[in-house]
């Protein structure tokens, strides 16, 4: 007896893309972590193209809460429904979205994990004593734990990284530091370059922030800095070192932090 397989394209995997008439054309988020807490909150802007009318703009989110959503500065979103199964939310407005290019503007917050996906802390010990890295590999299905966007391989587009942190700590990119501004005195404001168009797995949202670590952050991985050198052998069980750049942070730093300024959800301006 002889017995024929034969292969179909798998519907359920279909089901799972995500529709194909809005595409993003670039991101630029501002994010707020709070290390101690283990909590962080975004604001997204992202342009958006859209091939005929929409009743509603969905895109990928896993364990996010999507606080707000405006489209081009004016329009509020009616209803954001969220999917957990597929991954997605469904944002809609009191019209559908024409054809043609939009802002859709996104505030949200959520965990920061320790357990090596979407954005996670990793905890170790040195001589000088406890420190924390928080991380993103910003790898496909990952992505959407970080930031609510259009998680697709296929899907490319720029992409411009902003981070509130402790002034004495670095963030690291692959994208270079284009400006720090001061906050307050015991806050800054990086932000980096805009990446070229690629899918964000290659650009500047591939990312590490640290609260109280010493060194350049445009040479993170530099002889020079001790404390990069030392999170980098810390975390090779979690990270790729020639594709994240790493720095390190005291947790206790971490805690008086927050409590010295206390975390704010991410508002839609």
């Amino acid at each position: 007896m002889t017995v024929i397989l034969v292969s179909y394209p798998s519907l359920a995997a279909e089901a799972e893309r995500l529709p194909s008439e809005v595409k993003p054309v670039s991101y630029d988020l501002a994010l707020v972590p709070d290390a101690g807490k283990l909590t962080f909150s975004g604001r997204a802007q992202i342009v958006i193209e859209v091939s005929t009318p929409v009743p509603a703009i969905v895109l990928n989110e896993d364990g996010l809460t999507l606080d707000e959503a405006v489209l081009d500065g004016s329009s509020t979103a009616t209803a954001i429904r969220t999917d957990s199964k597929l991954q997605r939310a469904a944002v809609s407005f009191n019209q559908p979205a024409a054809a043609g290019r939009h802002r859709l503007a996104i505030a949200y917050h959520g965990p920061i994990t320790q357990d090596g996906a979407g954005f996670f802390a990793m905890d170790y010990s040195t001589a000088t004593g406890p420190h924390r890295t928080l991380a993103t590999f910003f790898e496909p299905a990952q992505e959407r734990r970080f930031m609510s966007s259009w998680d697709e391989p296929a899907l490319k587009s720029t992409f411009r990284l902003t981070v509130d942190m402790p002034s004495d700590g670095m963030a690291v990119s692959n994208m270079p530091v284009e400006s720090t501004e001061i906050l307050d005195p015991a806050h800054k404001r990086v932000h980096f370059a805009t990446s070229r168009q690629c899918r964000p797995i290659c650009s500047s949202s591939r990312s590490a922030i640290s609260n109280a670590s010493r060194g350049s952050p445009t040479e993170p991985m530099s002889a020079s800095s001790s404390n990069a050198e030392t999170a980098r052998k810390a975390s090779t069980r979690f990270l790729k070192p020639s594709r994240f750049f790493i720095t390190t942070t005291d947790t206790s730093a971490c805690r008086s932090s927050s409590e010295a300024r206390p975390h704010r959800r991410a508002r839609i301006h």
